[in-house]
């Protein structure tokens, strides 16, 4: 007699070789010889299955067995952690993924590919770093074996001792820079007074540009508000950050911040001196409380440096001591195109500069534009153009300007001069 089985769907009697129940028509399982289901309860035809899963086939039924890992996977694993091999370890681990083998676990793949891609974004930031700096880097290496070889052929020759003591030029500019492998100060008290005391420590690279380091004692019975003035470097105004409050009787380390912009802008590629007041504010009311004299910080290369101060361009004005060059249209800002200013003050008194009456190709525009320069000092300034305000007058291109400067006494801000109308054209 033909062995007989039940239907795992609606529980009826069929025969064990039937593919399918003849009377519900689900698909029946193989199962081992010898091997009968035991009859289950059967659900009426005409109800609808509920949320309770259906009998599990032969296959779900099985004692679970462990599945051994992927030899691929793991091949793929190992090429892609050793980083130089991960694209051939991606590859392996996209095949494996593919295979439609269930007796094989593929996690280790799956973890191939994160470790590849985490290699990939690696590389691409490493790269995009390596070509920023790669060229300088193999360029000063270059000089560095040829000037040692140099010395080391030199040492050879009657000429020898003559030609390395012979004494070099001061280095300028970005040369001094590059022989400056680490610009340092003497630590040193520059203020001591009424119970302020603070003590420059060192000078570091910051984000925002070179950072004196400060100690800051407030040794009074008020809290104080700390901050700089007239900072110039190298004989260039420059713009700096330092505001520190510092509750009475305590301390505070804090950095002065010298603007990196504003040092590239002015070509100093080396800090030598420092020059600033020190304004010391009541913390609540912001009365002064007091002023220094100028406090003036020199580095260890300001011996050795010589700053260049590139005056070329177009002169707009030269009266009263007050130089004025056009530098031409610089890279376009976040808020538009400027016009670079050098702008030099040979006068006896601080002085601050502004323009007046300002068109760009006959259209009236209003710029922003307003640079201190102390006497015998310099500045580098942006007379610059709002890019939305010249789009409202259709202006695309800045072909002439027309303005006038405006130059008065920083101090009382008494007009010293306004300047007749000045044409310039690009």
């Amino acid at each position: 007699m033909m062995a007989t089985i039940f239907c795992e769907e609606c529980g009826k009697e069929i025969f064990e070789t039937a593919e399918k129940c003849p009377h519900c028509g689900y698909p029946v399982f193989s199962r081992p010889l010898g091997r009968r289901a035991t009859p289950e309860t059967p659900r009426p035809l005409n109800q609808k299955p509920t949320g309770q899963s259906r009998p599990a086939s032969p296959i779900e039924n099985a004692a679970p067995t462990a599945q051994s890992q992927s030899g691929m996977g793991l091949i793929a694993l190992i090429l892609s952690v050793l980083g130089c091999t991960c694209l051939v370890g991606t590859i392996l681990a996209i095949i494996d993924l593919t295979r439609n083998d269930k007796s094989k676990k593929h996690a280790l793949s799956v973890v191939a590919l994160a470790a590849s891609g985490l290699w990939f974004v690696t590389a691409i930031i490493f790269g995009v770093t390596l070509s920023n700096d790669s060229g300088g880097a193999i360029a000063e290496l270059q000089d560095s074996i040829i000037f040692e070889d140099s010395r080391a052929n030199l040492a050879d020759t009657p000429e020898a001792t003559e030609i390395i003591e012979e004494p070099a030029e001061k280095p300028t500019g970005e040369d001094a820079s590059k022989e400056t492998n680490r610009i340092t100060i003497d630590e040193q008290v520059i203020l001591d007074q009424d119970g302020y005391t603070i003590t420059a420590k060192e000078i570091t690279d910051g984000i925002f540009g070179s950072e004196i380091n400060l100690l800051i004692e407030n040794n009074s019975s008020g809290d104080i508000t700390v901050q700089s003035r007239n900072m110039t470097v190298n004989g260039y105004m420059i713009s700096s950050m330092l505001s520190a409050d510092v509750v009475a009787g305590k301390k505070s380390n804090e950095s002065l911040t010298l603007s990196g912009i504003d040092l590239e802008m002015s070509g100093i590629d080396a800090v030598a001196s420092v020059k600033f007041n020190i304004a010391v504010l009541d913390a609540d009311s912001w009365d002064e409380l007091l002023f220094t004299d100028t406090i003036e910080i020199e580095t260890s290369i300001v011996s050795d440096y010589a700053q260049v101060y590139d005056d070329s361009g177009e002169v707009l004005l030269d009266r009263d001591g007050i130089k004025i060059v056009s530098k031409g249209i610089g890279d376009e800002s976040i808020f538009g195109p400027s016009v670079i200013l050098y702008i030099e003050n040979n006068s006896d008194q601080a002085v601050t500069v502004q323009v007046r009456d300002t068109s760009v190709n006959g259209f009236m525009i209003t710029p922003t534009m307003s640079s201190e320069v102390l006497p015998g000092m310099r500045a580098v300034s942006n007379l610059t153009f709002f890019e939305s305000e010249l789009e409202e007058n259709q202006i695309t291109e800045i072909k002439d300007i027309e303005t006038s400067f405006h130059v008065f006494d920083t101090d009382s801000w008494d007009t010293i001069f306004d300047s007749e109308t000045i044409v310039i054209t690009f």
